[in-house]
């Protein structure tokens, strides 16, 4: 379904599938809210102008460089408790502009980054909100802000700030690198009160910036930063 000219609306509680293409392209932006099925044999959904995509649906973008959701001039999502977005490159992807993602569902990426904000903007993970990546969890190519209720995890890296800013990951708050757990190579100001994990390097690798860990109150578990011991001599 492509729609060209000015803004457009739609509004899904049934089945969208784009067999050969993308699901839904919105040359002129608009808004979407979905609760049905949005699938795309290349894209679930892409916008060319700002967007606001409401989910508790399913929205994927099968093909092999495909996003479930690709955001080319900025906008919002906001995906649901009990929703889905999942593409094979990326979850949802935004470039040229900031925007903003609210995830209190899954949002998923099988060979790139679950979300990737190149031009920066705000993620926002939920408490029950899952961001998955066999590569990135969270990506942020210039400054913008992360925070984190949910669980956030990368098979290289949970969140990284490449381009600085600041990340917020509060007590049930829990964040998994399969290297390291948080990566910003410009300088970031981290502020964790949950748990960060580095699998086989750093917990949080910080090139210049700032980590903060509040005290744990008494009634309340230690923030925890980990990362592997090193190899015996």
């Amino acid at each position: 379904m492509q729609l060209i000219g000015g803004p457009a609306t739609i509004d899904n509680s049934g089945t969208i599938d784009g067999t050969y293409g993308n699901a839904i392209d919105l040359v002129g932006g608009g808004v979407v809210a979905n609760q049905g099925s949005i699938v795309g044999f290349t894209n679930g959904i892409v916008a060319g102008a700002p967007v606001s995509v409401i989910n508790s649906g399913v929205i994927q973008g099968n093909g092999a460089s495909g996003d479930g959701i690709l955001l080319a001039a900025g906008g919002k999502v906001v995906n649901q408790s009990g929703g889905t977005i999942t593409g094979n490159a990326g979850g949802v992807v935004g470039y040229q502009y900031a925007a903003y993602v609210g995830n209190a569902g899954s949002i998923g990426a099988a060979n790139g980054d679950a979300v990737d904000l190149m031009a920066g903007g705000t993620v926002s993970n939920s408490t029950g909100g899952t961001i998955t990546s066999n590569y990135t969890g969270v990506e942020l190519a210039m400054a913008g802000s992360v925070g984190n209720e949910g669980a956030i995890t990368g098979g290289v890296y949970g969140v990284d700030l490449g381009g600085g800013g600041r990340l917020t990951n509060s007590g049930a708050g829990r964040i998994v690198g399969g290297v390291d757990g948080v990566y910003a190579p410009v300088g970031a100001v981290i502020d964790n009160a949950g748990t960060i994990i580095g699998t086989a390097n750093d917990g949080v690798l910080v090139m210049g910036g700032a980590l903060n860990m509040p005290p744990a109150a008494s009634s309340k578990a230690a923030p925890t930063v980990s990362m592997p011991a090193p190899a015996r001599m």
